[in-house]
């Protein structure tokens, strides 16, 4: 599986993720599966509702409305992202925990702030695989 990725949604991840630290940030992406290509074409940042700085935790609203919107232009919600402020893109054990399995989850880590790094992952019985992720386009 391949998740290919608007080089201008990489930048608006990053940039959201780098505004929230040093609390979690967190979204959604929508896009377009064809075969066992993803591509992510819409990017939401969203509110974090979690209690917790190390957890991110979004509305249910939030979900809903991204999806109707997105659905009007043949997108799909496909991805929750969120980021590691002083972590790695690895995902935690509350991640793993809290995952849904059927959505890809893309993690923004900002180790020092300078060198953002995004991966993705795919959970599946609550264990976590890679995604090849790859920016591409504008």
């Amino acid at each position: 599986m391949e998740i290919l990725c608007e080089t201008s949604l990489v930048r608006e991840m990053i940039e959201g993720a780098q505004s929230a630290a040093p609390r979690e940030a967190c979204g959604l992406l929508g896009g377009r599966w064809e075969g066992e290509q993803l591509g992510l074409q819409g990017f939401r940042l969203l509110p974090n509702h979690a209690a917790e700085v190390c957890k991110f935790e979004i509305d249910p609203l939030d979900f809903l409305r991204a999806e109707d919107e997105w659905s009007e232009q043949g997108l799909a919600v496909c991805a929750f992202f969120h980021s590691h402020p002083r972590g790695s893109t690895r995902l935690s054990g509350i991640d793993l925990r809290g995952a849904w399995e059927e959505m890809i989850q893309v993690v923004c880590a900002l180790p020092d702030m300078a060198e953002p790094s995004l991966a993705a992952w795919q959970v599946r019985n609550g264990h976590a695989s890679p995604l090849a992720f790859k920016a591409e386009g504008r």
